[in-house]
């Protein structure tokens, strides 16, 4: 048998991913898409997460809005949920394709165990602490994690901390750390293309409602992982009064732009396979499809 290859969409925010998945579906109807997105992954939050419409999700999706806005998750976490969602596609015949647009959850599931959570003792102690505190904490149990992280990030630097004060969790089974090879395609689009499909989501991202789901999601379960999202900050002072409308619009457009410019300079790290407009990915997913069991 040769070895699995799941195809790989990579693309920035707003490059029309979906949209290319949803033509791809009428034509390969073995598709089914594993969501790569560390956003997506939450439920009750689908406007401001850009996820697919009822009408596109004629593609089934897997580890789409599987956990509450409420819920710690880690690239660890995605790797076993995308991995046992890969082999139950497989099992039944269909195609996985990989769609991603975090590129660290991508490097994780192609390379990397990761850390699972921490225990619940460590987490209730590293909670109690002040933001100081964790980082004093952290620079003497693991001084070279310490040095690499964003100090002012306060979840990365409470996530270290737990890593670092959790006892060692072993190595995983062949059956759990059994990763497929993955071939990415890049979907391009010039920047002139990209900067107005962008203010366009932005524009629609308030017209759906955004910042009413936005505060939906905070009235039910307060500053949460969930909210820990683009647009989140700039919701928050819309309906504190000090930003209006129209700078609402244009900060959430700058938002979007500088995220996907930094899609980018990840995705140019990773080994792509092949690269093209939307023309060109019908002809590299054949490939995919026409290829041996």
């Amino acid at each position: 048998m040769k070895p699995r290859i799941v195809p790989v969409l990579l693309g920035t925010t707003g490059a029309g991913k979906t949209a290319l998945l949803c033509k791809a579906a009428r034509i390969f109807p073995q598709l089914e898409v594993i969501v790569c997105d560390s956003r997506q992954i939450y439920q009750e939050m689908p406007i401001t997460t850009a996820a697919p419409s009822a009408e596109e999700r004629i593609v089934p999706r897997h580890m789409l809005e599987v956990l509450s806005p409420a819920e710690e998750t880690s690239a660890f976490a995605y790797r076993q949920g995308a991995l046992a969602s890969i082999a139950d596609v497989e099992r039944r015949g269909g195609l996985p394709i990989l769609v991603a647009g975090t590129g660290f959850y991508f490097r994780a599931l192609k390379s990397m165990p990761g850390s699972p959570p921490a225990p619940e003792d460590v987490r209730l102690r590293v909670h109690a602490l002040t933001h100081q505190e964790r980082l004093e904490l952290l620079r003497a149990a693991d001084a070279e994690r310490f040095e690499s992280l964003p100090q002012l990030d306060p979840y990365r630097v409470q996530r270290a901390l737990e890593i670092a004060l959790s006892p060692p969790s072993g190595i995983e089974s062949p059956a759990q750390n059994a990763a497929p090879s993955f071939a990415a395609f890049y979907l391009r689009r010039d920047t002139a293309e990209l900067d107005q499909m962008l203010a366009l989501r932005a524009r629609s991202m308030i017209e759906q409602g955004m910042v009413e789901e936005l505060a939906g999601v905070r009235e039910r379960y307060g500053i949460c992982p969930g909210l820990r999202t683009i647009g989140f900050d700039l919701a928050l002072q819309f309906l504190e009064g000090t930003l209006s409308r129209d700078d609402l619009l244009e900060r959430l457009f700058r938002q979007h732009r500088q995220y996907a410019k930094r899609q980018r300079t990840w995705f140019r790290k990773e080994e792509i396979a092949a690269s093209g407009g939307p023309d060109d990915f019908e002809t590299w997913l054949r490939y995919f499809v026409d290829q041996d069991p």
